[in-house]
């Protein structure tokens, strides 16, 4: 069961949307962290294509759930009016894919912090995950350039590639998604199973 999810956007070269099953290299995809859902886009923000794999990705399963209830209860989702949101193509999602949610209510404009509160507080302590692991990452090299140059002062060390910035942000984001869930910050129970915090890094 994934534990976290991760939204690396402008890692790669492609210029389109994908995802970790599209990706041209599986033996990379192979190094990421088990526990991580990798996504690639075009922008540094969630668009249209992000949006809608989002929907049927973490609601289509509830969707179904909501199926076999046979009428009992529908879903229902709050969004603010990011124009990603209001697009012909998403909520075209709603009415084709989450038959059995009601059409999403959109808040007024200047109110997303209302809903993405997570960015005040937990979305926080994973960005602080990524640097630490980036600047331990480059520490450690600094100090074997410097062990294999006598000490010597005024080393010079390689930057991380592309690919192994991609591969330490996934081990950062699922080692401490997982230690969120030991320490109780999420909620115990089948809940704190399910909850995919989304994460964006532009390197």
């Amino acid at each position: 069961m994934h534990l976290s999810f991760a939204l690396l956007d402008q890692l790669s070269n492609s210029g389109k949307f994908q995802t970790a099953d599209e990706w041209h290299d599986q033996e990379e995809c192979d190094e990421w962290d088990d526990d991580v859902v990798v996504l690639f886009q075009e922008n540094a923000w969630v668009d249209t294509p992000t949006h809608i794999h989002g929907l049927k990705s973490v609601l289509g399963p509830i969707d179904k759930h909501l199926e076999e209830l046979e009428g009992e209860m529908r879903g229902l989702v709050l969004e603010d009016n990011l124009s990603t949101h209001l697009t012909k193509l998403s909520l075209a999602c709603w009415e084709n894919e989450l038959k059995h949610f009601s059409p999403p209510e959109f808040l007024p404009v200047k109110q997303t912090d209302m809903l993405q509160v997570i960015d005040r507080h937990i979305g926080i302590i994973y960005k602080l995950a990524v640097y630490l692991a980036m600047r331990k990452e480059m520490m450690r090299r600094l100090h074997e350039a410097r062990k294999s140059a006598g000490r010597a002062e005024g080393v010079t060390i390689s930057p991380l590639t592309p690919r192994e910035k991609r591969t330490l942000i996934t081990k950062a984001i699922g080692d401490c998604h997982r230690r969120l869930i030991l320490t109780g910050v999420y909620c115990t129970g089948k809940l704190s199973q399910q909850l995919v915090p989304a994460c964006q890094f532009g390197i």
